[in-house]
C-alpha cells in the first residue's frame, strides 16, 4: 500500500532566483525548485514543471504504481498482456 509522501516545503523568499537543487540521481536526473515554488523534475532529456500539490500527487501516484508492480498485479486491465521483450 502506498504511504503518504509529504509535499516539499516552499523555499524562503530570501533565496536568490537561481533554482535550488533538491535531489539528484546520477545518470537519471534531478529535482529543482525555483523561488516561485515551481518544482522541475528533470529526467534525462525530459523536463516537467509542477506546483507543490501536483508534485506530491505525482509522487503518490508513482508510489502506488510501484506497489502494484511489486505485487505483480495489473490493476489497469483484467486482460492478459503479452510479454514485452526489450
Amino acid at each position: 500500500m502506498a504511504h503518504p509522501i509529504p509535499a516539499p516545503k516552499k523555499l524562503s523568499s530570501a533565496h536568490v532566483d537561481k533554482p535550488q537543487s533538491l535531489a539528484q540521481a546520477e545518470g537519471l536526473g534531478s529535482v529543482t525548485q525555483c523561488s516561485c515554488g515551481t518544482l522541475s523534475l528533470n529526467v534525462q532529456a525530459f523536463s516537467l514543471r509542477l506546483d507543490l500539490e501536483s508534485f506530491a500527487r505525482l509522487l503518490l501516484m508513482c508510489s502506488e504504481a510501484m506497489d502494484v508492480v511489486e505485487r505483480g498485479m495489473d490493476t489497469a486491465s483484467s486482460k492478459t498482456r503479452p510479454t514485452l521483450v526489450h
